[in-house]
């Protein structure tokens, strides 16, 4: 399972994100690495397959695809290319109703109704497509990930002072219910679809 702090701690409320996930076995194409220097390093990038994310909530059943337009990095001259290993992949996310989402650029809004903290089934495909494209199921040509996503909120963030929540918020706390022993014939519904 894939664990996520959701943070309201930078301007704006926008965390990213950031997997490694194990995707080379799974290629139905030949991936297209490119390569620029900094700083005297040479990265080696991946341009081809693009990669649609589908995050649907166990919840509430709702879906978003999106995708993340950077192309995730593969290796270094340091390093060898670890493609065959993992692949770093990313998205932006937040709870600040102030975030705009935008799905072909991997900015998604969460936290909502319809999207709460929680559990997330999470499936990342292989697509060719271009520009929105992207966006569209149909077109994926291989289920690279199958997963569970566990989003929860940040209680605080410490090095930046915050300790009262002003930058965060506190994730739910349940308490089992003591008083009630004697009435085993009475069901409580405490996390209803709203």
């Amino acid at each position: 399972m894939i664990q996520l702090t959701v943070k309201n701690t930078v301007p704006g409320g926008i965390n990213l994100f950031t997997g490694y996930f194990n995707v080379d076995p799974y290629f139905t194409v030949t991936p297209t690495i490119d390569d620029f220097e900094f700083l005297g390093v040479t990265y080696y990038i991946l341009k081809t397959p693009y990669f649609l994310w589908k995050l649907e909530s166990e919840q509430t059943g709702k879906v978003k695809y999106f995708n993340y337009p950077a192309s995730p990095i593969v290796g270094s001259s340091i390093q060898e290319i670890w493609l065959s290993r993992y692949v770093t992949l990313q998205f932006y996310n937040s709870v600040s109703p102030a975030f705009t989402e935008d799905l072909e650029e991997g900015k998604v809004r969460v936290g909502t109704t319809d999207f709460p903290l929680g559990l997330y089934n999470l499936n990342i495909y292989e697509t060719m497509a271009e520009g929105e494209e992207r966006l569209n199921p149909a077109n994926a040509t291989a289920t690279l990930f199958s997963g569970i996503l566990n989003m929860t909120a940040s209680d605080s963030n410490e090095e930046i002072g915050d300790t009262d929540f002003t930058y965060n918020f506190q994730s739910l706390n349940y308490n089992e219910y003591s008083s009630n022993d004697a009435d085993t014939e009475s069901i409580y519904l405490t996390n209803t679809e709203v």
